[in-house]
């Protein structure tokens, strides 16, 4: 019966991260900030049931790497449930698994590395969450700034920006124009940008997307950037659009007709009432270089009229 108990109590410990999760709940922040930290929970209960119970009763070392066996096997299963299989995740799991050794130890032997060792990885928390609720906040902002997706005026609305691919981001004042965006990056980063993350992603009442980019520094005549956008489908396809600029020393503007936006694998129109990704970039660059960009934002016919 003890047996069978600890078997079923496993079970539900990693059931969690085997079954489908609701696509509204996916798209909430909320909702996937804090499922990820579900890692560290679940995989701590697990480890200390596996020492607890079993045949590995009493035997730390075996316990977790039994635990780590399974975190890893969980990842695997996942691409057959419809989840994704992350390296991060498992490396949350590991997370989860070295608290509970932690515990184990301190509770048993009265270890006072064990226990400093484990308050350290319990800032995992604060570490990864610190942002969130700014990130919400953001979100909010940006709601009512619509369809304005970004001048970078306030400090809020920055928190919705991030690097991408070895890209470093920051947002000095320019004369003349306030505060913009500046991309650095260059070799050996392939894709070097920014992406702009929590936007309301209903874009279908608008026909076009304008926004202002320079190289200040640019060496020749002209630098090529991108942007890529893709609806939340095709992000999980990994089939977006890319439009190319080529942008110079001086400010010029960037335009993007949306309604004739095919993304590249699947030439499928992209869905403009469910867009989620917004990714800037310069690819394969041959040298180091600077971005700026400011006052992007989304423009119907009826306001140009």
């Amino acid at each position: 019966m003890k047996g069978g108990m600890g078997i079923l109590l496993g079970l539900l410990l990693i059931a969690p991260f085997l079954l489908p999760v609701p696509e509204t709940l996916q798209r909430q922040l909320l909702f996937r900030a804090l499922g990820n930290q579900l890692h560290v929970i679940l995989f701590v209960g697990l480890t200390l049931l596996l020492h607890a119970r079993g045949p590995l009763r009493g035997r730390l070392l075996p316990a977790v790497a039994a635990a780590v066996l399974i975190g890893g096997a969980v990842e695997v299963a996942q691409s057959l449930t419809q989840r994704h299989p992350r390296w991060v995740d498992f490396s949350l799991d590991l997370v989860g698994i070295a608290l509970a050794a932690c515990w184990i130890r301190w509770r048993g032997q009265g270890s006072r590395p064990a226990l400093v060792l484990g308050l350290c990885l319990l800032l995992v928390f604060p570490v990864r969450l610190h942002n969130l609720p700014w990130r919400l906040a953001a979100e909010r902002e940006a709601g009512k700034r619509f369809p304005l997706l970004a001048d970078f005026e306030t400090s809020l609305e920055r928190h919705l920006w991030e690097d991408t691919h070895g890209g470093r981001i920051s947002f000095p004042h320019v004369a003349g124009r306030g505060r913009v965006l500046r991309l650095q990056g260059g070799p050996p980063d392939g894709y070097p940008g920014t992406e702009l993350r929590g936007f309301p992603g209903d874009w279908s009442t608008h026909d076009r997307l304008e926004g202002l980019a320079r190289a200040p520094a640019v060496a020749g005549d002209s630098l090529k950037l991108c942007l890529r956008l893709a609806d939340y489908h095709g992000r999980l396809a990994a089939d977006w659009t890319v439009s190319r600029f080529w942008i110079g020393a001086q400010w010029q503007k960037c335009e993007v007709d949306l309604k004739s936006l095919v993304t590249a694998n699947g030439g499928e129109m992209l869905q403009l009432d469910d867009l989620v990704e917004f990714v800037i970039y310069v690819p394969v660059p041959v040298d180091t270089f600077t971005v700026e960009l400011d006052d992007w934002r989304l423009v119907s016919v009826q306001q140009t009229r």
